[in-house]
């Protein structure tokens, strides 16, 4: 296998079956043929258009690179107070570790709270973890400029800050894609078939830049995460292959943890079920981890949505410190497979006091 690095590909020749490649370090260009091709070029920080937001203490975290600009800063600089703009996963997680490293702290969101896909309830258990860390959270409120020691809200308000991370969300990595002629979906992703396909059969298509088919709604979406991608990865390397393995989508299963907290979310949301039309509710059980005279056992709640007419589980969310993520693996599954609630409470789950209540098995 020819792996080449610090490389970057600036045309691709589908009638010819070629690539145009380019050293970005030693100018050196060269073609290279394919029988067949898979574009995996994933996507990049979305970077707004803000007063102030090419400044030098002004960070995205994206790449090994990205990483290595932050921990050079606060080396170098030894900033004091950190402002993370966007409450998604990635910002969420540089959070803990800005707090962890001793900075003061504070998370700007834009939507009335954090983990914006989430249910109030469930980010609410990740916010007051966030507050009780000490870190300050402004909801419901945008940034409009960024100086060099301070970050301007919309509200009026201004946030020390000599260090900036901009974390709003992901853009998917389309310039080559569109200028080789393949075609964009309406969700603004690579289209791929069901093997992965694009408009050019020979072309294939995975990870952060396609867009896929959500297995609960059947609509188009585009899901950058790390499982999806990992998925698409392997199955369009089996059908590029000869394989015939149709990705059967996904259903945005997704899990952060800050400090000592856990939250997750699969399938759709209450308001996104609901906003399709469907007769859909939710139920929530607050618990205990495993059973609650076996030492160590924590909170974990547990929100469960479903269609009313057919009792089909939709989706679910959960919080807690120990067990979340399990809870939220039973429910992704029950989701994928179009269970019902009935079948759900049917089914034998491992139980042992240490491990589990006896209601969940």
């Amino acid at each position: 296998m020819d792996v080449f690095t610090h490389t970057l590909v600036t045309a691709i020749d589908k009638k010819k079956h070629s690539i145009d490649i380019i050293n970005t370090q030693n100018g050196k260009s060269a073609t290279l043929n394919y029988t067949k091709l898979i574009l995996a070029q994933g996507g990049r920080p979305i970077k707004p258009n803000l007063p102030g937001a090419d400044k030098d203490h002004v960070f995205s975290l994206w790449t090994l690179e990205d990483m290595d600009k932050i921990t050079a800063h606060l080396k170098d600089n030894k900033p004091k107070n950190a402002v993370v703009v966007g409450g998604g996963f990635i910002g969420l997680e540089m959070v803990e570790a800005l707090k962890k490293r001793g900075l003061n702290v504070s998370v700007v969101e834009k939507m009335p709270h954090v983990m914006a896909l989430m249910e109030a309830e469930t980010a609410g258990f990740i916010e007051r973890e966030m507050q009780a860390y000490g870190v300050n959270i402004h909801t419901n409120a945008g940034v409009t400029e960024i100086t060099s020691d301070s970050v301007k809200l919309d509200n009026g308000k201004s946030i020390e800050a000599d260090m900036v991370l901009l974390s709003i969300g992901v853009r998917p990595t389309l310039q080559l894609a569109k200028e080789t002629g393949l075609e964009i979906g309406e969700a603004g992703g690579l289209l791929v078939n069901e093997y992965l396909q694009t408009s050019d059969p020979d072309i294939y298509g995975a990870g952060d830049m396609v867009e896929i088919t959500h297995r609960v709604n059947g609509k188009k979406v585009r899901i950058p995460l790390a499982g999806p991608a990992n998925r698409q990865g392997r199955i369009a390397a089996e059908n590029v292959l000869g394989g015939k393995h149709p990705y059967q989508g996904a259903i945005g299963t997704s899990v952060v943890r800050v400090f000592e907290a856990v939250a997750g979310i699969t399938g759709l949301s209450l308001k996104q079920a609901r906003s399709l039309g469907i007769n859909a509710d939710a139920v929530t059980v607050h618990k205990e981890s495993f059973t609650s005279y076996y030492p160590g056992s924590k909170p974990v709640s547990v929100m469960l949505v479903y269609d009313k007419d057919s009792g089909e589980v939709l989706g679910g969310q959960t919080s807690g410190y120990i067990g979340a993520d399990k809870r939220l693996d039973v429910i992704a599954t029950a989701t994928a497979t179009q269970q019902t609630v009935s079948d759900l409470a049917d089914v034998d789950f491992a139980y042992s006091p240490p491990i589990g209540t006896a209601n969940d098995a």
